[in-house]
Parts: structure tokens; sequence; C-alpha cells
């Protein structure tokens, strides 16, 4: 047990012996102690000749610690249960009860009771005693609680478990074994677990601490390959504990779970005929029947499909059973499995590419979770609709399928043995429920009962886990007390990681119907990282519960909600209930899987924190965008905060006549000018506020720790969106790795963000700098308000910092292709701060806003209660505390029902949350220029009056779009702008059939009215709301997508240079999905009071709408009804004019369209508005496009780029048909999105001088199987002679010479420096310098003597002609090889090759001492390198003619030389290999080829074995084109084969 803190106030009791009376049946004893409401057993102890020793390890005495936070009183009392088990029926019977007043251990201390007789059940003597001695330590926690600043005491109490360090403590919380010789793992499984109160389920005995003693007494030191193994695992455990699902939970999706079971392995049983069942919910497949084996091949595949949200979808869990078929029976009916494996969604999806491939399934026991019964060769995936994912299937056998640890069917990352546990989990009470039953119905229920208690609710809890479903009793009431404890056998590390928490209510007559439900993942509640690992643990704590309207209606169309198929709209109530897990032996698990246990007394009061009330402030300041259907009655609004603040139907109606603090009076609709579609209310001066109370207990802690999480979550990003688009602007890698460590240095500090303020002119006191995040969580004290849970999540974070930690600061490599990966991780960093925040343990109910139409909820926000909390630290502060925040209502949605596209209403409210005794502090952070309300609030004020206002002019500079979804089901959108902004909304022309439109427009808002201050004025009326329409001339515009920004002011000011550039690309999204970008900038501009003209840089220039500025063919103006005016030329970036080569080649793979094949095909693309169009004749004929004389083979698009490619517009590729009568369809268009993929960049030669070919050529000496000291000079003349070409006879004399250097004597020494340097090989010598022509003139005349010496040597060399011997043994091996006999030689070869290479690797590094500096990291040069290295001089040596052919001949002549001097090697070995490498040599002489002994597609020089033409699909209907996203294949109808340069 963990001893948390210094002074530890406990009471102790001893128990050494026990006098019973002997039972044959009873073999073993069990304590039970119990002291205020604690429970604490003993181990099940052996009863010998009437005696039962109670003794932990080294034979002392056994101890039962309990904590201490008050005084003992008079009236405390301890008792002892004894038990008896019977070890064949495996149930404890009560036999002995002890109980003692503990008064007089107040003053004494101590008491030593030597032999006290004991009690039956049922209160009578028995002749039985027991020996005991109880120990006492006062508390003294006031001096630890001034310390943390708690005055009052008695509410309070330290929550906290200490293990005895003498025996097992099975404690309220943490019952669970330890010892200091245990190993990682069982140090792991075995902390802070304990035991239900059920006897048959303890885990250890006394003699498991001898087993184990010597199971770990091997820890060494850990290497650096296993500590960089143990990080790679932190993250991965980090990343799959968070969730990878990113995305709208709540949207329908289809998904597709892909299962192949390939085999089986050691099936128990004789004679078996084997078969498998998968199921997932209600869906089932089976394998064929594998008749007479234990160990079968199934090789099946199965899908199931399904439609349903995220949330819904990871409760699945996949059950697969092995079965034994037997004759007739099978026919009808599965037989009882013999092996079953369970697993849920939620596990496969949140691995690494959402799959296990070919991994072994311990199968076990249905009766016994801990025995195997055998493994499963399965492979799993999970397919998103949308979302590429990789094949999981392959018939063909596998090498590595033979079963071993690292093939186990665990996630990734985590311990590979599985052992397993007992879930308990615990329901105390529940409250705040709300009625389930019609108030007509309640009141005819009551009458007919005739009882004033009975409630109109009959609750009961329904737990799922992991295939296994539980229930609570039924109560009746609207705080049912339930007391009860589920039991649940899983495994641990958890394959199944969602509890699903059903709250129902009982019906008579019809189907149960659900209040509420909840999940909890296993994940946040648990750790399985060995290193800082725990089991599930939670609370005791409130669980609040959401769900559907809380009236109860007949109907059930909102039922969804309230079950997970929607957000939830609603608060339900709050229920208490705790979770607690301990490990659990093989012996034990058996009929364990299901049990209930009642009578659990609650948890203390005081182990609760202090209960304070919380004020819930709102201000609204504008109401605009409220949808048409709302706008012909009267709208308030409605702010509450679990069940405070909401106001049932009756409320609402009598609100008008008793005001209500929590709802607005009613306001009627007025329209929005240019826009018949909005409306907004009219509350320009007059600002309505709203404010409720809650009294809930204070877990203000909780909340401070997400808020650091989430600041440094968003600090992040934004730190990241900076790094970006300095990469986009292809900054220098210096300037990236200064970006970089900014980030990682924040990483390693996390500040709270205080220091970043300046003086706080409204308080006039300087702010004060907080504790980083990583002194909060390393030096953090556990205080008496917190949970097990709580201390725990401490721990875990911390933890996982660490590793993120290490992930920013491994090295960063800034070459092209790097910068983004980095990003990416960043990105991945960012995230992961955010979901840390969610804490499974909520500390307030979360807060609604409802718009409420004619007295009826119609739509509404929800959020969090710590991103409004108030507090004086910046990072403990939440994120929207204190600003004025933009929020669109959504309408309740179940899942079953489109995606509704209309903002309801755009609310800007400002929204404060915080103890009472903050009230003063809600008005000194409202924008500023109101009177004054008193305080306290009162239901009666319901608004604040501002006085001073001024006038901006907010202008909108659009230039262009890019990637927009296709809304027609032609392919494309004719798509256009729609801007609002206050009061008013002004649009763009549309652009018919376009994708990529460009606008180039600026729009202008005028006379915009700001109540507050000029600082407040951006977040107040700098709001703009773009949304992007498709036209349509029969009916309502479609919504492509939208978004919001703010508009910047001061964004140009004349004392300051301007930026490169102020555009931004802006993302619209449709719901959760990219809808396409807009390139745009907002600027905000204060308004001379005086001129009442805006203070600007720039001057506008009026566009006119005319038929020459916008076609009719292209535009459609008869929308627009505002002006229209040019973006200033100073904000247009820079254009440099580049040129597009587009080859077109064909269709492949043509559709047909309405049951027709595609005839006559048009193909036309276009960027940045040029465009070029070619067509096919016929498609089924010839699908290419024919070239002739009058066209040529490749087009050019000239197209004005802007200077930084982060600007540039996207290439649309729009494919067409040609019908009769002159008629058209679109066949379907495509979006490229990489542009830069084809942009060419500047070559330039490489000359002699280059460093490129002085490393080349450096790096083949290293490389050629002999010594090349000797012959590395001639070989750089005779290169040098290729290059200058100057002549034959020039080359004819390097090649000589070349010759003859090479064959030397090879052990003369040489300098050892490298072959080339860069100024070694400057060829800027001109004919009039003097001392160069008479360098060269030595040169040649040294060159023509080596010549002449050495023309008389032998004549082995190719540069000389073949003896006549020569070319009939050459002649003579070509006619009788045949293809296998040159595979073999070309085989040879390669052997050689591989030979002299590794003997080169081993002998290099010691034996070239000169070359040191090439080899002080002879890792980095891996093997792609050499390879490319190795061609590139290859291709350098094609030029050189003849030295080709030298160069390969004295590599084989040399390659026997190679043998390694250093190794002394025996006579027969060195004949052996002499004979062999001459038999290899002899095999050279046939023609050879090149042998790739792996993929064409990875050899560099292939490049992907593709050829030069780039397969584009074509996109038809609804969805988005987007050439770097996967979509449905169903929408693909051709594709179009293009090179684009």
């Amino acid at each position: 047990m963990e001893v948390i803190g210094e002074n530890n106030d406990e009471s102790t009791s001893d128990m050494p012996r026990t006098q019973i009376i002997s039972d044959e049946n009873a073999m073993l004893l069990n304590a039970k102690v119990t002291f205020r409401g604690i429970n604490l057993w003993s181990n099940n102890i052996r009863i010998r000749d009437g005696t039962a020793n109670f003794v932990a390890r080294g034979n002392k005495p056994k101890k039962f610690n309990f904590n201490l936070a008050t005084m003992l009183v008079p009236d405390d009392k301890l008792r002892v249960e004894f038990y008896t088990i019977h070890p064949k029926k495996k149930r404890k019977k009560l036999i002995a009860i002890f109980e003692l007043i503990l008064e007089s251990l107040i003053d004494s201390k101590y008491i030593d009771l030597p032999e006290e007789n004991l009690s039956d059940p049922n209160h009578y003597l028995l002749q039985s005693t027991v020996q005991l001695k109880i120990y006492y330590t006062p508390p003294d926690i006031d001096k630890q609680l001034a310390a943390l600043g708690y005055g009052n005491t008695i509410e309070l109490i330290d929550w906290r478990s200490v293990f005895d360090e003498e025996g097992r403590h099975g404690g309220h919380r943490y019952r669970h074994v330890h010892s200091k010789h245990d190993g990682r793992l069982t140090k792991f499984r075995t902390k802070l677990a304990g035991r239900a109160d059920d006897a048959d389920t303890d885990s250890y005995s006394d003699e498991d601490f001898e087993e184990s003693q010597d199971s770990e007494n091997k820890i060494g030191p850990v290497d650096e390959n296993t500590k960089i193994r143990m990080q790679h695992n932190d993250l991965e455990l980090l990343e799959k504990g968070l969730g990878r699902y990113i995305g709208d939970i709540y949207e329908v999706t289809e998904w597709q779970v892909m299962i192949h079971v390939l085999q089986g392995r050691d099936f128990p049983g004789l004679n078996i005929n084997p078969y498998v069942s998968v199921q997932i919910d209600d869906q089932k497949r089976y394998t064929n029947i594998q008749k007479s084996s234990n160990s079968p091949y199934f090789g099946e595949f199965f899908t199931f499909d399904f439609k349903l949200p995220a949330t819904k979808f990871m409760e699945k869990v996949i059950f697969i059973k092995v079965h034994d078929a037997v004759r007739i029976v099978s026919t009808f009916t599965d037989t009882a499995p013999i092996g079953i494996f369970r697993l849920d969604l939620a596990t496969v999806f949140n691995e690494k590419g959402h799959a296990f491939e070919r991994k072994w399934a311990q199968l076990s026991n249905p009766e016994n979770i801990a025995a195997p019964c055998g493994h499963l060769l399965l492979s799993i995936s999970v397919t998103q609709r949308g979302v590429s994912t990789r094949n999981v299937v392959s018939e063909e056998a596998h090498e590595d399928d033979e079963f071993k640890p690292s093939k186990t069917l665990v996630p990734a990352a985590m311990p590979r043995h599985l052992f397993p546990m007992q879930l308990k989990i615990i329901f105390f009470t529940a409250t705040e429920l709300p009625e389930m039953m019609t108030d007509f119905l309640a009141s005819v229920s009551k009458k007919f009962l005739q009882s004033e208690t009975w409630e109109p609710v009959d609750p009961y809890v329904e737990v799922t886990y992991d295939a296994m479903t539980a229930t609570t009793d039924t109560r009746n009431g609207t705080t049912p007390v339930w007391g009860e404890g589920l039991y649940f056998i899983g495994r641990f590390p958890p394959l199944a990681r969602i509890i699903k928490i059903t709250l129902k209510d009982r019906a008579a007559v019809q189907k149960d119907r659900i209040i509420s439900s909840l999940s909890i993942d296993v994940f946040l509640i648990s750790e399985s990282n060995p290193s800082a690992g725990f089991l599930p643990t939670l609370g005791p704590t409130w669980m609040f519960l959401y769900g559907s309207p809380r009236e109860y209606t007949i109907s059930k169309d909102k039922d969804g909600l309230s079950e997970g198929m929607g957000e939830a709209v609603c608060y339900k109530g709050r229920i208490l209930m705790a979770i607690e897990c301990h490990p659990v032996t093989g012996e034990n698990t058996p009929n364990m899987n299901i049990q209930k246990e009642t009578g659990i007394e609650f948890p203390a009061a005081h182990i609760f924190p202090m209960k304070r009330s919380f004020l819930l402030f709102g201000c609204i300041y504008d109401v605009s965008m409220i949808d048409k259907s709302f706008g012909s009655g009267k709208i308030s609004f409605e702010l509450s905060i679990g069940p405070s603040g909401y106001l049932n139907p009756q409320q609402l109606a009598a609100a008008n006549h008793n005001p209500v603090s929590s709802l607005t009076r009613a306001y009627p609709c007025i329209s929005i000018d240019n826009n018949k579609d909005y409306f907004r209310l009219p509350i320009d001066l007059q600002k309505p506020i709203l404010f409720t109370k809650y009294i809930f207990h204070d877990y203000i802690y909780r909340m401070t720790l997400s808020n650091r999480l989430k600041y440094a979550s968003e600090y992040l990003y934004k730190q990241i969106r900076e790094f970006e688009s300095k990469i986009n602007s292809k900054m220098s890698n210096e300037i990236l790795r200064e970006e970089y460590k900014k980030i990682e240095h924040y990483v390693h500090t996390l500040p709270c963000g205080c220091a970043e303020e300046t003086k706080d002119e409204n308080f006039g006191t300087a702010t004060i700098v907080h504790p980083s995040l990583y002194e909060l969580l390393n030096s953090f004290q556990p205080t008496v308000k917190m949970n097990p849970l709580d201390l725990k999540r401490y721990k875990k974070i911390l933890h996982n910092i660490q590793a993120i930690k290490t992930l920013v600061s491994k090295s960063v490599n800034f070459d092209e292709l790097k910068p983004y990966e980095i990003v990416k991780d960043l990105n991945k960093v960012a995230r992961a701060f955010q979901q840390m925040a969610t804490d499974p343990q909520p500390s307030l109910p979360d807060i609604f806003l409802w718009m409420i139409y004619d007295l009826k909820r119609v739509a509404y926000a929800r959020f969090q209660p710590e991103d409004l909390l108030f507090n004086f630290c910046k990072g403990e502060k939440g994120l929207y505390n204190g600003h004025v925040r933009t929020v669109f209502l959504k309408t309740p949605r179940s899942t079953d029902k489109p995606l509704n596209a209309s903002t309801n209403a755009k609310v800007q409210i400002y929204l404060w949350l915080g103890i009472e005794e903050y009230e003063p502090l809600i008005f000194k952070r409202l924008p500023a220029g109101f009177d004054m309300p008193s305080l306290p609030l009162s239901p009666q004020v319901k608004s604040i009056r501002y006085n001073g206002r001024a006038y901006y002019e907010l202008r909108c500079h659009c230039y262009k779009a890019r990637t927009l979804i296709a809304a027609d089901e032609t392919g494309l959108s004719d798509p256009y702008l729609s801007i609002t902004v206050g009061n008013e909304t002004q649009t763009t022309p549309v652009i018919l059939e376009s994708l990529c439109p460009q606008w180039h427009i600026t729009l202008v808002f005028r006379n915009l009215i700001h109540v507050g201050t000029r600082e407040t004025a951006e977040e107040i009326i700098g709001n703009v709301v773009v949304e992007c329409y498709d036209y349509d001339e029969n009916g309502d515009p479609d919504l492509i997508g939208r978004f919001y920004t703010t508009a910047k002011l001061d964004l140009f000011n004349i004392n300051n240079p301007m930026p490169k550039s102020l555009f931004k690309w802006y993302a619209f999204k449709l719901g959760e999905k990219q809808a396409g970008e807009l390139l745009a900038v907002f600027e905000l501009v204060e308004v001379n009071p005086e001129t009442r003209e805006a203070e600007t840089t720039f001057e506008l220039e009026e566009i006119p709408i005319t038929t020459d500025n916008y076609p009719p063919t292209r535009y459609i103006t008869k929308i627009v009804k505002n002006e229209i005016y040019a973006i200033p030329l100073l904000l247009i970036p820079a254009f440099k004019t580049y040129q597009i080569e587009i080859m077109f080649w064909g269709l492949r793979e043509c559709r047909t369209i309405n049951l027709q094949p595609i005839q006559q095909a048009e193909v036309t693309i276009e960027c940045a508005g040029a465009r070029i169009t070619r067509t096919i004749k016929n498609v089924q004929k010839n699908p290419n496009f024919e070239s002739s004389p009058t066209e040529a083979d490749k087009y050019t698009l000239r197209v004005n780029l802007p200077d930084d490619d982060n600007f540039w517009p996207h290439l649309s590729i729009l494919c067409v048909q040609h019908r009769l009568f002159g008629m058209k369809e679109i066949i379907g268009n495509l979006v490229v999105t990489n542009l830069q993929k084809y942009l060419e960049k500047p070559t330039h030669l490489s000359t002699s001088s280059g460093q490129a070919i002085a490393d080349a050529v450096n790096e083949l000496s290293k490389r050629i199987p002999f010594n090349f000291n000797r012959v590395r000079k001639s070989i750089i003349d005779a290169y040098e002679a290729a290059l200058t070409a100057q002549g034959d006879s020039l080359a004819r004399t390097k090649l000589v010479e070349f010759d003859s250097n090479a064959d030397r004597n090879r052990h003369d020494s040489d300098s050892q420096a490298p072959i080339i340097h860069a100024d070694s090989l400057e060829q800027g010598k001109t004919e009039g310098d003097e001392s160069g022509g008479k360098l060269d003139a030595e040169k040649h005349g040294l060159k023509k003597t080596n010549s002449a010496a050495e023309s008389s040597n032998d004549r082995t060399h190719e540069n000389e002609p073949l003896t006549t011997l020569e070319k009939i043994k050459i002649n003579d091996m070509e006619k009788a090889a045949g293809w296998w006999h040159k595979y073999y030689a070309s085989k040879a070869k390669l052997k050689l090759i591989k030979r002299c290479a590794i003997d080169m690797d081993e002998g290099l590094p010691d034996s070239c001492d000169a070359y040191a500096e090439f080899f002080e990291d002879e890792a980095a040069f891996v093997s792609r390198k050499r390879w490319n290295l190795w061609n590139r001089a290859k291709k350098i040596f094609l030029h050189v003619g003849k030295a080709q052919k030298t160069l390969r001949t004295l590599a084989a002549e040399r390659m026997a030389r190679l043998e390694n001097s250093e190794k002394s090697k025996s006579a027969f070995d060195e004949n052996l290999d002499f004979i062999e490498t001459e038999r290899l040599k002899e095999l050279t002489l046939l023609q050879t080829f090149d042998i790739i002994e792996t993929e064409l597609e990875n050899v560099h020089d292939y490049e992907g074995f593709n050829d030069c033409l780039d397969s584009f699909p074509i996109y038809k209907g609804k969805g988005s084109s987007r050439s770097d996203e996967v979509t449905d294949e169903k929408r693909i109808y051709t594709k179009f084969k293009v090179s684009i340069l």
C-alpha cells in the first residue's frame, strides 16, 4: 500500500489467533473487519486442530489499518465477522461475530485482548475465542489543513489508504499484495488491486509471496535500444488511450468490419470437428466444419456492415466462438462452445491502421476465463467509408504465422500477458431524475394506488461490458437507493474498453424506456503502461446523466438521444457510483462471470468535498441569422446548469407574470437587410442577461487541471499554425529550427500563461506567475478532497507528458518532405493535450442555452463547465470565460435524420461561471460602457444598458476559392458567397460550373454600431459569417459550407510595414466535413465620428455590374443587391508567369451512365482561369486522344500564379460526354490539389567541380572490391578526359594510364586522402595559362612513358584484343548456355558483389584511418544511399567508353583478393573459398543481367515502377472531388490518363 503524506493517522488491529469449534466440512476461515463502514478482509486461513492463525509474511500478525481524519468518538465500534469456507461448494458461511465499543481506546490508545469469546449470528455466546490487539493514533490533521487553507476540518477527511508492509490489506479501495521482490509485471498486476467482499474471489494466499520472491531478481541496466522501444511504446499507448477517431461522433457513418479466420491451434478435446462462429450484434457468420482436427485450417473471410454513429458502433463486441460439431444437433443449433474470444470494435479501431493482421487470439474456456483453450489466427480490420485502410486478407501462408508471443492478438505496446480481473461496479443512489409518465397518467395512477409517496418512475440500472449484461433491482421514485454491486470478469489490459451504463424505467405493459445512458472508457479510468499502470478505478463520485428532453412524451422520436444515437440535449439527473477492480487467480474464476452483491453501505458523507454555490451568468450581445421558420413568433433564451435554471412547460408559461432569472423576456423578430431567410432580435443597446445558481461539491481542482491542459493545447495549435505558415512561405531551415525550438521549449516548461499578460487595468494589480504544469504535477500534495482516481490521474498525466517530451525532443529534419511530417507529429501532440483534459469524473453538470420559440424549445447550445470557469490564473481559467463568444445553435437531432444545414440562430454571448463570492468580478470583465446593476442580482434585473456607441466599417476581400464540394448531380457547383455581418447580408456573383471559382472582389459593410471599448470591437462586431451556396435556378440554394471568423482591427497600419501577404485560406465546413477553402482578408476599420468616413490606407474602386465585367455565359448577377469593389492592388500578392505543359493520353475504365456507354468524351483542364479542351471521338473504339498535324501532342497553359505557392489555385479536370442532338452530359470532375508536385524545378548541370560528383566518386572508392588506392587518380583522369571531350587520343591515353596503374602492386602504400576534392576538379584553366600548360605537358609526358612501359605486359585487360582461345571459350560457353545458365551466372555475380560488400564493410573502418572523417557514422550509409551513389557513379562511367569494361574486369579479377587478412583460416577452408570464387568468376564470363531482390516499386531507379503518366479518377455526383482525399469508389465513372509538367 502506498503511504501518502508524512503523518498518516491510523487505527491498527492485530489478529494473531482464533480458536473455533472443529468442523470437518469447513477447512478454511476468513475474517472481515468493519470500522466506520469500511470493510477489510483477511486471507483464507486453514483451520488446524480447531485453531486458525492469522499471520502474514514472516510469521507476523495480520494487520488491518484504518485511516482517520477525525477523532474517535465514544460511539465508535469495531466489528469482526468470521466466515467458514467450504472447498467443494465454494461458499462462505457466517459462524461468529465479535464487537467492541472503542470508547476506552480514546484515552488508553492501546487495547490488548488475549482471549475474548465470540457470539454467533443470533448473538448467542460461543466457546470460540479470539485474540487481538488494537492501537490508536489520534489524528493531527489541523496542521496539514491549515497549510492548505482550510479552516473547518469537521467536514473534511483524508480518504487515503496505507499499505501494510507486513501483510496484505484488502481495503475499501486498494486491496492488493505487494512484495519488493516482485517483478515489474507482477507489481503492475497487483498494484492497487483488491478483492471484492466475497471470499470466493480471494486472489492470493500468503503462500503466494513465497512463490513470487524470485520472480524478479535480475533487473539489469536498460540499454539504449530498450529505452527507445519503451519510449515508442509510451507514445503508442498514449495515442491509443486517447482514441484515434476524429470527427462527429454522432454522425451516421457506414462501417465495415472484415474478419479473416485463418487457422486454429491446440483446440481442447479428442476427435473434435471444430467450426467457428463470429457474431457482432445480431449478425452472425459461420465457417465450414473441419473434420477430426485440433489445429484446423479455415481460411474464410467475413464482412459485417453497419450504419451507425461512432458512439454506438464502438460499443459493439466481436464475439468469436469455437464449437465442436455434433451430427444432427449442429444442424439445428450451436453446440456449447469449447473456446471463446471477445474483442470490442473500439479496440480494433484504435490500433494503427485500424486493424490486427494475422494475430493469434487466445481462446478461453467459457466457464473459466483464465483457462486457455487454444489459439485462433485472425485478421480483423475496421473500415470507415471514405477512409482508406490496408487489406488484411491474404490467402497464402506466411513464414511468421508460427505461434509466438509477439504474434498474440493484443493491442500494440501493451503487455502480452493478459490476466483475469474482476470488475465491481457499485451503484449507491441517484437523484434529480425526471418523471416518466404524463401528468394525467401520473395523477390517475396515484389515485388508483392510493399512495402519496409513489412517484411515476421505477428506475433500475443496466450495465453492459464485454458482451455481458447485468441489472440492479428496480426502485420507485426520482431518488432511488440501491446499494448494489455488479461483478464482471474480464482481462487486463482490457480488450473491451467500453462500459455502457443505462438507466431505464421499468414499464408494466410496454417496453422499458431509457431514461439516460453513459459510456465509460476503461482506458480513461486505468493505465496499462507497466511503468505507471493501475487497474480500473472510479469514485465514489457523482456521474451526470443526459438525454432527450425531461418532459415525458408518448412519442419516441427523440428517445435515441438518451441511447447515444445523437447528442444529448438535456440534463436528466445524476447517479452516485464507484468502480473497483482486482486481479483474480485461475482457480477462482469459474462461475464468476456475473454476480450481484446487495446491502453495500453508502460512502461516508465526509469523504466528499464541501459544497459551494456556483453562479452561472450570461449576457447576450447579439442574436442574428435566425432561421425564417422561427421569424413569425417571439423568442426568448434560457440558461441552465443541471436542474437549476431549467423550466418545464408550466413554468415557462408562468414566467411571463413571474420573472425568472434564467429566462430572458420574449423578443419579436425583425428581418436582416438583403436576406429574406434570416431574422434578428432588436437588442442594440439593451443587452439581456441571465443567471442561475447551483449548489454542488467543490471539485474545482479537477476543472483547473483540465483547463491547464486545454490551454496548452490551444497555445500549441496557435504556434503550429504559425510554424506551418513559415514552412509554406519557404523560410530557411534555420528559421524553422528556431520556431521548432520555441515549441519544444514550451512543451518542456508548460507555463500557466500569466507572464504573458500585462498589468490588469480593471484590478490595478500586476499579474502573478503561477507554477508551471510540470511543477504542479510533480509537487502536488494529495488533499482530503481527492479520491483514488484523482490521484492516479495526476500521475498518469505526468507520465504521458514525459512521453510527449520525448517525442518533441527528437532530432528533426527539415528536408523537402520532412517539415510536413513534423507538423503532423506536432498536431498529434496538441491533440493529445486536448484529449488528456477529459476527466472521466465530471465536476459540474454541462450548461445548456436554449432558444425558446412560442414556449417551445427549438434550438440549443451545450457548453462544458470548465470552459466557462473563472480563475485568477490564466492557465486555469476557462478558455471562453470573460469573452464574448459566437455560438451557432443546433436543433435536437437523432442520427437517422439528415444534418440541418440551417444556422437556426447565431448568438453572441458572454458567459461566466464561478463561485458565488466572485459575483462582483463578473461585471469587471464585461465590455465597458454599461450602467452597473445593483448587487446581488435579482430576477427582476433582465438587462443592462449601454450608453456610448461607435461606428465601424468591415471589409471582406474575397479573392478565390478552391476544392469546393460538388453540390449538383453533374459533379460541379454554381457557387456564390453570402456574407453576413451584424444586421446585413451581402452576396457575390454566381460563377457557373466551377469548383475553384475566382471572384476577386471586396464587399463593404458600413455603419456597424459598437457598444463598448475599442478593444472589444473585434469580438463583438468584427464577427463575420461566410457561407458558400450552390445556386439553383428552380429552387432554394444548397449550402456547400460555412465558416466564421473575426475581422482584424488596424490590419493596415501606415507606421508598420505591411507583411508579405495578408491573405489566408479559410476552410468551409458542412458539419464536421471539409467543404472547400476561401482565400480572403477581413478588415475592420474605425469610422471617424466627425467625417463619418473610414480611416484606412486603401481607397476602393467600385466594379459596375455589367455584361462586360461579368459575361452571362459564366456569371449570374441578378442575386447581387449590394455594391462590389475591386481588391486594392497593394493587397494582391506578386505574381509570376508559369507554363503548364499537358499531354492528353486517354480515358480508362469508363462506366455506363443511365445504362448508356460513353461515346464521345470531352476533357477540359482549367487553372487560374486558363482552359484547354480535347475530345475523343469514340471512346469505345479508341479510348486515347488522337494526335494530328494540326494538333500538338502537348498543350501549354500560361497562368499567373503568386510567388507564394501557398496561395496557388488548384487544377480542375472536367469530363463531359456528347449526346445526340447537341446535348452534353457531365461525366465527372476532379480537383488536383497538389499542383506544386508538377512544378519543374531548375536543374543545374553538374560540372567537374560539383560536390555531388566528388561525393559519388569518393563513395565509389569505398565500394570497389579491391585496393583502389593505386588507381583512383587514373579513374579521375579518365573521367576528366571524357568530360572535356578533347579527342579520342586523350581518352585513350587516360585509359592506358588507368590500366597500367591498376595492375601495380596493391600493397604499395599511397596517400589515403579523398579521391576527389571539389577544388581539384575545377576546369577554369585557359589556354594562356602557362603554368597550366606546363603541368599538362608534364602529365602527357608521364602518360606516354607509362604507356610504353606497360604495353609489353600481360594482355589480360579488355582494352586489348582477346586471343583466339579466349574467344573460342567464350563462344562455346554462350552456345551451351541457356536461360538458366545465365540466370545462375547472374546470381554468381550478385553473390560476389555481396561478398565484396560484406568484407569491405567489415574491414573498411579499421583499415582506412586516413578516411576516418568519412566513417564517423558508418550507420548513416544506409543501403539505399549506397545503391543510389553506385548508380550515379555507373552513369558517370557510361560516358567513358572502355573504362566501363576495364572497371568491371578489374572488379572480377580482384574478387579473390578480398579475403579477410585479419582472420586466420585453415588451408582446407582457403582452398574451398578459392574453388568457390574461381567457379563464380568463371560463371561471370557469361552474359549476365541484373537481379533485383525486391519489388521494382521499391527500387529507387524505377521510380515506383510507374510510367510518366498520371491516372486521375473522375468523380460524379455530390461529394468531395479532391485528389488528396479518398472518397466513395461508386462515384468514380472513369479515369483520365494525362501527363502534367
